[in-house]
């Protein structure tokens, strides 16, 4: 929620979570753009190389 909606915890209590530790434990989730280069590297298909 947070990385697409732009959600905080407070949102995300508002809606279907019930507990406030649940939804801290997504606080920290923030894509940064060296994360977002993995997006760009190739996928090898295991059952062609297996």
């Amino acid at each position: 929620m947070r990385r697409y909606g732009g959600a905080d915890t407070s949102d995300l209590l508002e809606t279907r979570w019930s507990a406030e530790k649940s939804a801290r434990c997504y606080e920290h989730v923030v894509v940064t753009e060296a994360a977002r280069l993995s997006d760009h590297m190739p996928v090898v298909d295991i059952k062609k190389v297996g």
